[in-house]
């Protein structure tokens, strides 16, 4: 459901050089269709659940950060304090720092600002979003500068439809486009919340060629120093596909203003990428090798408790 997404936020509205890819129309369009007669929905009633503006400290744990089924050859585990505020309008601001323990460095940040709203049947987002990467970070996504997202959740009654549309900017301006399904059961009082899901997500992939240029085999990494000097990059990376489906199982229990959530995820990524890699040897000639990059499935989780006040 769209609560799963709400604190996301996005840094800027994306202009394109190129038609939107057919998927991206249809979903966009199928979605404000979806705009009709019906009950609130959850984020709806989340909204008319404050009268007044509040802010939410939280502290979380990620054992490894996956980007559309993508991921680093070295685990990124992630402690990441945050603030947020919500005014009762609907806008709400962000910040946080991710703190990687295995390095012992402050890795990621990001601030960012959005709205949400719930209109009948009908919920989504708009927000914007700014990142700061450690120059030694080794995240798939840390050449992305920036990145803005829309998002809008339809409440069939039996599962909630939520379909989202990005733009990432890196060297270039990614296109990415999801599509996830989702219910929501509610037991204890409705303090207790599972949320079965599963999202399908595509898009272009310049972020993962400027990781694989600037970051993928740097040697400011844990590990052994590699003496040899590598270089690479990846083929097509404008090219718009399927890159993942992801299953989840969050749930989340509220005592009084705090709220705990564990959230397990399956990640099932498909159509890697063609990597071209030239390995200059110590006093040897440099050999160039183009291969399809391994790709496997992913299993993280998170863990989150969060103070309202």
């Amino acid at each position: 459901m769209i609560r799963a997404f709400i604190f996301s936020s996005y840094y800027t509205a994306f202009t394109m050089k190129r038609e939107l890819p057919l998927i991206f129309i249809i979903f966009t369009f199928g979605a404000l269709w979806n705009h009709c007669e019906g009950q609130d929905t959850s984020l709806n009633a989340f909204l008319k659940s404050f009268r007044h503006s509040f802010f939410k400290a939280s502290a979380s744990y990620l054992s490894n950060d996956v980007y559309f089924g993508r991921r680093d050859s070295v685990s990124i585990p992630y402690i990441t304090p945050s603030i947020r505020y919500y005014n009762k309008s609907g806008i709400f601001l962000n910040a946080g720092a991710s703190y990687l323990p295995t390095e012992k460095r402050i890795d990621a940040g990001t601030v960012g600002a959005g709205y949400i709203f719930a209109a009948n049947r009908l919920d989504g987002e708009i927000a914007l979003n700014k990142y700061f990467f450690s120059s030694q970070s080794y995240n798939v996504k840390s050449e992305v500068k920036a990145d803005a997202e829309a998002e809008l959740g339809y409440d069939t009654g039996p599962i909630e439809i939520t379909f989202t549309s990005t733009a990432s900017f890196s060297d270039a301006t990614d296109i990415a486009a999801g599509i996830g399904i989702d219910h929501t059961f509610s037991l204890l009082n409705d303090d207790l919340e599972i949320t079965p899901g599963f999202v399908m997500n595509g898009g272009t992939q310049y972020y993962y060629d400027a990781y694989y240029r600037k970051r993928r085999y740097v040697k400011k990494r844990k590990g052994i120093p590699d003496p040899r000097i590598i270089t690479a990059y990846t083929l097509d990376p404008g090219k718009f596909r399927i890159l993942d489906y992801e299953a989840s199982l969050p749930v989340e229990y509220d005592i009084s203003k705090l709220r705990f959530s564990f959230t397990p995820t399956i990640v099932f990524p498909v159509n890697p990428n063609t990597i071209v890699r030239t390995v200059q040897p110590v006093g040897g000639n440099p050999v160039t090798k183009t291969f399809s990059e391994k790709i496997s499935n992913s299993f993280f989780w998170s863990l989150e408790v969060s103070y309202k006040f």
